[in-house]
């Protein structure tokens, strides 16, 4: 759990209109909250310009939990369904495909951002349903022809010679199913905006609705986020927070993890959602979607109206053998998140732009009106 969750103290908090949630922290005098309230699993928050805005950590699933989860995904990846390309996707005739979500999955970590009627959240059911109907539209079987697809809004199922061999072996003597998925876990999930209140996670249907979202977000020629107002140092933080959704050590084979920073000011919330994944002598992902939303005073100087939210989204790949032409390390031990995290940054964004799925534009936004 990351030791930098922080909330100012609550007299500055008023200071600038804002109202804490779950008020149970104490303060040193420097504004910044005690271990004891850091190490906390409760929600904490607060309530700024109308913005209810929350994060609560967590601890890794339970049995119960993960098994409960690994059913809903299992039924979203075999279930019949129409695509966003309008094809017609029977699985009637295939084997159910076995789904296995990631080693740690932090069940109940969450990052909530709550306006009237909109509510934005990310939290790793949310992502891990994505990342499963996508694979509604995969190939069944690694040897299966031409039927199907090899990939679907960036989720594939890697064919290197350790993949093949690992996904064979939980399927020896069954005839009745396959355990063949994406196993790097590699979701295009950006965000779920929820607009009703169909929330729960067995209505699995309205889940998938409000997590695609993808007819909500009007797309832009370019980024909108005004990136030096976050620079802005003489503006305090309000509230910061570094959540993890999941991780996997891929079997041995690399590293994958989703985890969120959030960021609020006295005019703005801003948040960077980051998924990276390394197969060792593989392949690198990064995905990374920004958030940004102001609800300070009217500046004509800024490109982005008051309650509009502005969402960039970038992918960024890589082939093993590739990174030696870019003058980029490969040692995998080079590319851990480790102490520097602005280091690491500079480094992943070095690595090449890819192209989005055709519903996730680069640059989008949605208002609150």
């Amino acid at each position: 759990m990351p030791l930098s969750r922080r909330r100012i103290d609550l007299e500055s908090l008023a200071s600038f209109g804002a109202d804490p949630i779950n008020c149970s922290d104490s303060t040193d005098g420097s504004g910044i909250s005690q271990p004891s309230c850091i190490k906390d699993l409760s929600p904490i928050g607060i309530r700024i310009h109308q913005w209810e805005i929350s994060t609560q950590n967590s601890t890794i699933g339970d049995e119960k939990g993960m098994e409960k989860l690994t059913a809903i995904l299992e039924d979203v990846a075999n279930s019949s369904t129409t695509s966003a390309e309008n094809e017609s996707v029977d699985t009637g005739n295939q084997k159910k495909r076995r789904m296995c979500p990631p080693e740690i999955t932090f069940l109940d970590a969450i990052v909530s951002l709550k306006h009237n009627k909109m509510h934005i959240r990310f939290n790793a059911t949310d992502a891990l349903l994505e990342w499963a109907e996508a694979h509604r539209y995969l190939n069944h079987g690694i040897n299966e022809g031409e039927n199907g697809r090899n990939e679907c809004r960036g989720v594939q199922i890697l064919q290197t010679k350790d993949a093949k061999s690992w996904s064979k072996k939980p399927s020896e003597g069954t005839t009745s199913s396959q355990f063949y998925y994406d196993w790097t876990f590699a979701s295009p999930y950006a965000g779920s905006i929820i607009q009703t209140h169909e929330e729960s996670i067995g209505d699995t249907s309205s889940r998938i609705s409000d997590i695609n979202n993808r007819t909500k977000w009007r797309p832009l020629s370019q980024s909108l986020i005004p990136f030096h107002l976050l620079q802005d140092t003489s503006q305090p933080i309000l509230l910061y927070d570094d959540i993890s959704l999941f991780e996997d050590d891929l079997h041995d084979n690399g590293d994958v993890s989703l985890n969120i920073k959030l960021r609020v000011m006295p005019y703005c919330w801003y948040v960077l959602l980051r998924l990276f994944v390394r197969v060792d002598h593989v392949c690198l992902k990064i995905r990374e979607v920004r958030m940004f939303c102001y609800f300070g005073k009217a500046d004509p100087t800024l490109r982005v109206d008051k309650n509009v939210i502005c969402r960039d989204v970038v992918w960024r790949e890589i082939m093993w053998d590739d990174l030696l032409n870019l003058g980029l390390p490969t040692d995998p031990a080079k590319w851990r998140e480790g102490e520097n995290a602005g280091d690491f940054a500079r480094l992943i964004g070095k690595l090449p732009v890819v192209e989005l799925p055709p519903d996730l534009p680069r640059y989008s936004s949605v208002s609150l009106e």
